[in-house]
């Protein structure tokens, strides 16, 4: 991401549960708690980073690429 965009709660939630392996967008709505919504905004802002990658659309099937240095 931007060095000025700084990742929101929820956008640390997904990269925190792509660690742990590849997910679904249904996973970790389920996972976090979160908003369908929520967590499909958090994606698409993490895609276009470059800091998740999906790697299978029909499924939304999705796998982290470079962990941010504030992900934590």
């Amino acid at each position: 991401m931007e060095s000025e965009t700084r990742l929101k709660k929820p956008e640390k939630e997904i990269i925190a549960e792509l660690q742990e392996g590849d997910r679904t967008k249904g996973f970790l709505v389920e996972a976090t708690g979160r908003h369908r919504n929520t967590i499909y905004r958090g994606l698409e802002r993490l895609e276009a980073a470059g800091i998740v990658e999906c790697l299978h659309r029909p499924t939304h099937l999705y796998s982290i690429k470079n962990v941010p240095e504030d992900s934590q």
